[in-house]
């Protein structure tokens, strides 16, 4: 298994682990289930932004990554069109 497969398992068994526990701690009425459950919010969030800024610094696309293979190739087709319609007009203006 390489590093990136084992960071990932890590992290998959890390957030079940806090999950379960916040459930276990909200059966029990305990105090401090509420940070857990806060966690419970705060740590996916945290983590996809930490994904998106390595992705960020090396240049790399993630999961994590605001635009897709799809996205760029449709605002690419979207400027062509827009490039095409002002040619146009620009045709029909010197007409």
């Amino acid at each position: 298994m390489n590093l990136k497969r084992i960071l990932a398992l890590a992290g998959v068994v890390i957030i079940a682990a806090w999950v379960v526990v916040t459930f276990v701690l909200a059966v029990m009425h305990a105090a401090i289930f509420k940070y857990f459950m806060f966690g419970c919010i705060a740590l996916p969030i945290i983590l996809w932004i930490a994904i998106w800024f390595v992705g960020l610094l090396t240049g790399k696309k993630t999961i994590a990554s605001f635009r897709t293979e799809e996205m760029e190739k449709t605002m690419e087709e979207a400027e062509r069109i827009k490039e095409a319609m002002a040619e146009k007009e620009s045709k029909a203006d010197n007409e």
